[in-house]
């Protein structure tokens, strides 16, 4: 990310300034190095996103805090501006979890939605991603203990899908 000082000058220090980055104007508090956002720092975003972390030569890198102005916290880590590694996603109001690993940029790995109200999981939905496609087995438990299994082949559903109750009666035929 090339930045530039709504006055035009090149930004060298630590301090909160407005900035052009690409066709919209941020507000940034952080560390440069030749007009780049580089080192810790602040990033306001025009819609109210807020993302918190290191920079690296104008890119994500390493360890950063996401929020929005809709109460989602994501905690992530990038390496040379895609996200890679564990990416949670916290959505307090609604009591959604949303837990996932990337690979470069690409989905690869667990991946875990849990949705709770008082501190009680209604519905857990589990599946594994390769390559950013949706692979193998999946499942959705629910508050009441009916659990739901299906495959994924090529992030298309693929197979047949069971369905039991808490006393793995099967409810599907």
């Amino acid at each position: 990310m090339r930045a530039q000082l709504e006055s035009g000058e090149v930004p060298s220090e630590i301090h909160e300034v407005s900035v052009f980055i690409g066709t919209s104007i941020y507000l940034y508090k952080g560390s440069w190095q030749e007009n780049t956002l580089h080192g810790e720092g602040k990033l306001k975003h025009p819609n109210g996103i807020i993302e918190e972390g290191t920079y690296q030569y104008g890119r994500r890198h390493g360890l950063f805090k996401i929020t929005t102005p809709f109460g989602v916290v994501i905690d992530c880590h990038y390496d040379e501006g895609k996200v890679h590694g564990l990416y949670k996603a916290t959505h307090h109001p609604e009591g959604i979890v949303i837990e996932k690993t990337y690979c470069q940029g690409i989905l690869h790995g667990q991946y875990k939605k849990t949705q709770s109200r008082a501190g009680v999981i209604r519905e857990t939905i589990e599946s594994t991603y390769i390559d950013g496609k949706r692979q193998g087995c999946a499942t959705i438990t629910r508050k009441d203990g009916t659990v739901i299994t299906f495959h994924y082949k090529d992030d298309k559903v693929h197979g047949e899908w069971k369905k039991v109750d808490r006393k793995s009666t099967r409810l599907n035929s």
